[in-house]
């Protein structure tokens, strides 16, 4: 019986930056109906639990269960009106293959493909194209919700807008997601052809990412060296892709190029034996070397399988989390307005050159529109920059939330195991309005979890 408290146990869970440990309580859910048992969630506090990938703690805290979804198939594929259904614990892996063999694709994928779809919708994630194809919303048909106060819920923006509104980007905060629909894309091609071009100037970045976006991409992002000095500061290269058109979608041709990819890293084990590797001399290293392989991709385009794009360099992204060692790191990503772009640089510059902190990797992506309540979704430039986690890295930090507020960056709430509700309340212009509407529909928050707490909602 789904009741049986064998279905509940202790587990100690950690966010995958690996700065917040916590003991507790997780339970499996295999079907709607187990919830409905489950007397106690009436009363107990709880949070959705997917692959455990975001970098915040937002699906777990002290004193909290931890729910835990086993359901994780297709449920049915309407090809004629473009739409999946889903179980939400599925991972964007096994959803992408599923999806490939039927000669469609989902426009909208993180980075790991053991990220669930319930994920997904939670953080509003968003892929490496969002100018062009929106966040993880935008795909979302409907969804199945349950909450103890309100039982279980069908919600789209048809039939309950602001549930939803709620629900896309609200963290896990209105209840447990059971399944979705979605709507999905007619696969062009298996392959990508991916093209690269070097940037000397980083303040030439705003520019560039537009005249390229013009050009009409499937995939647009930036990598930048921020190890060098002086105007060779931010060094780096702009990657962009597009559907090859030469090469068609072809069914059962080549089931290599949709297998199933391997999920990788968790964040429970992320680091896991191994002691730090990241200082300057390792990260100038690394740095050198991509230099030098994205160089050699400048001379001319190369044809990749659409996999290689969705999910890159995994096990090379592996290795590179776990090199922080157990200690874990940090990551601050925000959107920068186009017009504070060199005021942003500036500053980073200026502190970096005062302050001994390795930055591992400094990346970018074309951002546009306007999110509600705590949704991550800003025109400009998404800018994301890793460290190791040590003290200079929070005085970094700190910093940089000023730097947000003096600016109008939007700070990335599931990238930063640390913000608080002041910097979050000063940058998210409807802070309140989320907070006070979430607590309309759970006043007795039974909803929760350490982002949760860390953010006063």
């Amino acid at each position: 019986m789904s009741n049986d408290p064998a279905n509940t146990k202790e587990e100690l869970l950690t966010s995958f930056d690996g700065g917040y440990k916590c003991k507790v309580k997780t339970r499996n859910i295999i079907a709607a109906a187990d919830l409905i048992e489950f007397d106690d969630l009436k009363s107990k506090h709880f949070i959705s639990r997917g692959a455990g990938m975001s970098f915040a703690p937002a699906s777990f805290a002290k004193d909290t269960i931890s729910l835990l979804s086993q359901a994780n198939s297709a449920i049915e594929f309407d090809k004629e009106n473009k739409l999946v259904k889903v179980e939400a614990a599925m991972s964007m892996g096994e959803l992408g293959h599923y999806l490939m063999q039927k000669g469609f694709y989902i426009k909208t994928v993180p980075g790991y493909p053991s990220i669930t779809v319930g994920g997904c919708i939670a953080s509003d994630a968003h892929g490496k194209n969002q100018l062009q194809d929106g966040t993880f919303q935008n795909l979302v048909d409907s969804f199945e919700l349950y909450h103890p106060a309100h039982g279980l819920q069908i919600v789209s923006r048809a039939s309950n807008q602001k549930l939803f509104d709620l629900t896309c980007g609200g963290f896990g905060l209105t209840g447990h997601i059971l399944s979705c629909k979605l709507r999905v894309s007619k696969l062009k091609s298996q392959y990508m052809n991916l093209h690269t071009e070097e940037l000397s100037n980083i303040y030439d970045l705003p520019l560039a990412l537009e005249r390229i976006f013009k050009r009409d991409c499937d995939m647009l992002l930036s990598w930048h060296n921020f190890l060098l000095n002086g105007n060779k500061f931010g060094h780096g290269f702009i990657q962009y892709g597009f559907f090859a058109k030469n090469l068609p979608f072809k069914p059962d041709t080549d089931t290599s190029l949709i297998a199933k990819p391997d999920p990788g890293l968790f964040a429970d084990s992320r680091g896991e034996g191994w002691p730090p590797v990241f200082g300057f001399p390792a990260t100038s290293l690394m740095n050198s070397l991509y230099t030098y392989l994205q160089k050699m991709s400048c001379v001319s385009p190369k044809t990749i399988p659409l996999s290689s794009c969705s999910f890159p360099s995994l096990k090379l992204r592996d290795l590179y989390f776990s090199a922080f060692g157990s200690t874990g790191f940090l990551e601050h990503q925000a959107v920068v307005p186009v017009f504070d772009f060199a005021d942003y640089i500036d500053r980073i510059k200026w502190w970096l050159q005062a302050n001994d902190l390795p930055i591992t990797i400094a990346s970018s992506k074309y951002f546009g529109g306007s999110g509600k309540y705590l949704q991550f979704k800003q025109a400009g430039i998404c800018f994301a920059m890793d460290f190791p986690r040590c003290q200079k890295a929070y005085e970094f930090l700190e910093y940089l939330d000023q730097v947000c507020i003096e600016l109008g960056c939007l700070p990335n709430i599931i990238k930063d195991s640390r913000i608080g509700a002041f910097c979050v309340s000063k940058t998210y212009r409807e802070y309140e309005k989320f907070k006070r509407d979430l607590r309309d529909y759970d006043p007795a928050r039974l909803c929760r979890s350490e982002l949760s707490f860390r953010l006063k909602l």
